[in-house]
């Protein structure tokens, strides 16, 4: 069985990355809620996690996609359940775009640049 992985900041603003692609017409909505599909799970193998197929999969996504939406909406639209750190992240993007900037680009080198020796071997 997989370990539960808590969310963090840099998963967080990858989804903000995407949403805002959504929001400019940048992405579709399916294409984005596969790629942070995709990159959330390399980015935990690549950190040594063990995961399973429910992991950051895509129904997962796009629940999460509508939790952003509310923090950035105000609640006028999507899903009320949205965390705290989505909050936290979201006041990030709108008030200090150089420390955001900084955060996905940190969190995109958790996804392309793996300094892991276990090459996607899941050890944790």
């Amino acid at each position: 069985m997989a370990t539960k992985i808590k969310w963090d900041v840099y998963e967080a603003v990858l989804l903000i990355d995407a949403y805002r692609k959504i929001e400019s017409g940048e992405w579709d909505r399916d294409y984005a809620i596969e790629k942070v599909s995709s990159d959330l799970r390399q980015k935990a193998i690549n950190a040594g996690y063990k995961i399973d197929d429910v992991f950051r999969n895509k129904n997962g996504i796009a629940m999460q996609l509508g939790c952003i939406q509310y923090a950035f909406t105000d609640g006028a639209k999507g899903l009320r359940n949205t965390s705290k750190l989505f909050y936290e992240a979201v006041k990030i993007y709108k008030s200090d775009s150089t420390k955001y900037e900084y955060l996905l680009s940190e969190a995109k080198k958790t996804i392309y640049e793996s300094d892991n020796d276990n090459m996607g071997i899941e050890t944790k």
